[in-house]
């Protein structure tokens, strides 16, 4: 079974090929997911984090290219920040005075930590609009889950 981790990261798995776009230790391959060619088809793929730090212009072309990289059967599986989620929790912290997610972190999960050139996010997600773009490509939906600050959705082709 072929598998992918896009946007690895230092979350190496074991039996992926590991890709990111910085060569980080454990990582398979080097490459921007924006302009580089998938080297098989893969069964399964994950990209946990990824789409926030792709700039909106790209994001059909990148999901574009993830669907016809999945095998017949393949599973995509992706992990978003979920906005909603985050802009609720300030706006009750702002009513709390400041109990629960901290400004700080907040501004993390929407804006990334901005640790390094790659670690700036372009798109923000809500499970609607996630759902408008995969359906946009082509993909079909398989499970939608909201766990703590994230958006985790299953499609296939």
């Amino acid at each position: 079974m072929a598998k992918l981790n896009i946007g690895a990261g230092t979350d190496i798995r074991k039996d992926f090929i590991n890709l990111d776009i910085r060569n980080l230790e454990g990582i398979d391959l080097v490459a921007d997911i924006r302009t580089c060619t998938l080297p098989m088809k893969f069964d399964y793929i994950v990209c946990q984090h990824l789409l926030e730090y792709i700039p909106r212009a790209s994001m059909v072309p990148v999901l574009t290219k993830l669907k016809d990289a999945l095998s017949p059967s393949g599973i995509l599986e992706i992990r978003v920040t979920d906005w909603s989620l985050v802009s609720k929790y300030l706006y009750l912290n702002m009513l709390s005075g400041e109990q629960g997610i901290s400004h700080e972190m907040a501004l993390s999960l929407l804006y990334g930590r901005q640790a390094n050139s790659y670690d700036i996010r372009y798109s923000g997600f809500t499970a609607d609009y996630l759902q408008g773009v995969l359906n946009t490509v082509g993909f079909r939906l398989l499970t939608i889950v909201i766990e703590d600050f994230d958006i985790i959705v299953t499609v296939t082709t």
